[in-house]
């Protein structure tokens, strides 16, 4: 059984009440289990399902051009509340019926790296998709409508809940999906994003925010339960609307909004802050990043539920493009990566990671093998996002050190993990 608790620690990690298991016995099993494998492939990798970007947590590794600089000053930005929980996609397409002249709209599931087959188990997806059928056939047909040739319709989300204080625990739901935040105690989808590819190219391209929220809010007033009761579909909504200047000096710290739209009530003596804030363009724009044109879009969140146990150490100059010289007198460069490295080690970071997984069974090594992976990855993933110029400075045998201390570390918070589940 699951126990819940209300209190929220600085990391915001899982606060669940449990028994003491020390022993030895569990502690060898754990440790066999976990073994670091970075070669380990998914076998649903190799099909041609495009996931959802990552989004980046600041803009300095952004490098706009005057005529980039133009576009943001005269476009509109917004905020959507950041919900916690694991990325989630539906992949949408038309497929002709064998049993009549007709087609069919086939509606595939799929996390944030791979298709998932209907017996696969992640955070109860079957019962989602189920729930929201119709919604999403009337996605692809207005997308259908406003677009030529179209091969393949993705509708980006999260999918969250599974536990909400003082309300009943609902059947099949043995564990909620995220913690440190409740929302509701059914499990939901929040749509975020719709992109496409058609036929011809096979590029994925992202409709402009404007169009999705035409779209999204369509297909809520398309959907009745009853005679006047309006069955929502749930996205995400503009918090504010303004300059890119203003929506970055917006107060990021809130309490969702997210539980009201699903009637769940108040509660009491707990504040139920939202996990953070996208900030994007209402309609899509490309920045330039280490060579490359990406989507211009900035999650921000707050300190409880940051990735990072403190802030980046003070190796940069003002401009974030050269090494102080007196920077690199007063801090090895070797010793600032091991730093920065392990400061990415937290509890949030294995929550992400078990997000993108799925409910992880301690006694399946391959599950525990999965989850180190992607938990040491994920740690390596930001330190090179943040200082790839330094990373590439390190040598192998300080690549091999460095590699020897994230994966201990990272065994060891996923101990401590299961030590406080039941």
């Amino acid at each position: 059984m699951f126990n819940r608790s209300l209190t929220t620690s600085s990391s915001c990690s899982r606060s669940i009440e449990n028994e003491d298991h020390e022993d030895s016995c569990e502690n060898s099993h754990l440790e066999s289990s976990l073994q670091c494998n970075n070669n380990s492939n998914d076998p649903l990798l190799s099909q041609s399902f495009k996931g959802y970007i990552k989004i980046d947590s600041s803009n300095k590794n952004w490098d706009l051009d005057a005529k980039q600089i133009k576009l943001f000053k005269k476009t509109k930005w917004i905020i959507t509340e950041k919900v916690h929980g694991a990325n989630f996609c539906f992949r949408l397409s038309r497929r002709n019926d064998l049993s009549s002249t007709t087609s069919i709209i086939l509606i595939e599931c799929a996390k944030r790296k791979s298709l998932l087959k209907d017996s696969d188990q992640f955070f109860y997806f079957q019962k989602v998709k189920e729930k929201l059928q119709s919604h999403l056939e009337t996605i692809f047909q207005l997308v259908e409508s406003k677009f030529n040739d179209i091969h393949y319709v993705y509708v980006f989300g999260e999918l969250f809940g599974g536990y909400y204080p003082d309300m009943p625990q609902l059947p099949g739901i043995e564990q909620p999906i995220q913690t440190g935040i409740w929302y509701t105690n059914d499990i939901e989808f929040y749509a975020f994003d719709i992109a496409f590819e058609k036929k011809l190219d096979q590029i994925q391209t992202f409709i402009d925010y404007e169009t999705c929220l035409s779209i999204f809010c369509q297909v809520g007033s398309k959907h009745q339960v009853g005679s006047n009761t309006t069955k929502l579909f749930l996205h995400a909504e503009p918090l504010f609307i303004g300059s890119y200047e203003e929506c970055m000096e917006f107060q990021i710290k809130f309490e969702s909004k997210i539980p009201k739209k699903l009637g769940m009530p108040s509660i009491k003596d707990y504040s139920n802050y939202a996990e953070g804030v996208v900030i994007k363009p209402l309609k899509e724009l490309t920045i330039s990043k280490k060579g490359k044109l990406e989507r211009a879009i900035i999650k921000r969140k707050i300190q409880e539920f940051s990735e990072k146990k403190y802030e980046q150490a003070q190796k940069w100059t003002s401009n974030q493009t050269e090494l102080s010289s007196d920077h690199n007198s007063s801090i090895d460069n070797f010793e600032f990566i091991k730093y920065e490295t392990m400061s990415c080690v937290t509890m949030n970071r294995l929550n992400n990671a078990i997000s993108k997984i799925g409910l992880i069974h301690k006694n399946d090594k391959t599950q525990m093998n999965q989850l180190l992976n992607a938990f040491v990855q994920d740690v390596f993933d930001e330190v090179k996002e943040s200082n790839m110029e330094m990373y590439e400075q390190i040598d192998a045998s300080q690549l091999k050190e460095l590699n020897d201390l994230v994966t201990l570390e990272c065994k060891k918070t996923i101990y401590e993990y299961f030590k406080q589940m039941k």
